[in-house]
């Protein structure tokens, strides 16, 4: 499945990530093609990164969260203790079950309002952290939103 990251510096190298326990995972955050632009120019009224790159994700070992009983049942497994009632994940034990997480749908307003890790994602997106192929850089010249 093709994904898209912006950038304002050239993409030299895949690092490791170092995941923890928060509310979002460190990794690559990617979104489907427009996604981030769309974002960028209507949410932050911002300029467009110099960059895209173009990924090609094998999505066998991304988990998807797409309705709000995968958000629940992700929570229950994964949670760690913040506040009461409010929990953040445990992203290194995501990270032994799965080489990325795909948010397929960010505006769930039950999980918005339940789940405040949840909440802190904005638009559609996939973030990887493992099993990542070398992108393909888009001419930005030729691209619309």
């Amino acid at each position: 499945m093709k994904f898209y990251h912006l950038s304002d510096k050239p993409f030299t190298k895949l690092r490791n990530r170092k995941l923890g326990i928060g509310l979002k995972p460190g990794g690559i955050w990617l979104a489907p093609s427009g996604v981030w632009k769309k974002y960028i120019q209507e949410e932050l009224g911002g300029e467009i990164p110099k960059y895209e790159y173009e990924f090609d994700i094998d999505m066998t070992k991304v988990l998807t969260l797409n309705v709000y009983k995968d958000v629940s049942e992700f929570q229950e497994k994964y949670k760690e203790d913040w506040k009461p009632k409010q929990y953040t994940i445990n992203w290194d034990l995501v990270k032994k079950d799965y080489d990325g997480i795909y948010i397929k749908n960010a505006q769930i307003k039950k999980a918005r309002k339940d789940f405040v890790w949840y909440s802190t994602f904005d638009v559609e997106s996939v973030c990887m952290w493992a099993n990542l192929s070398l992108p393909k850089l888009v001419d930005l010249s030729s691209s619309v939103i």
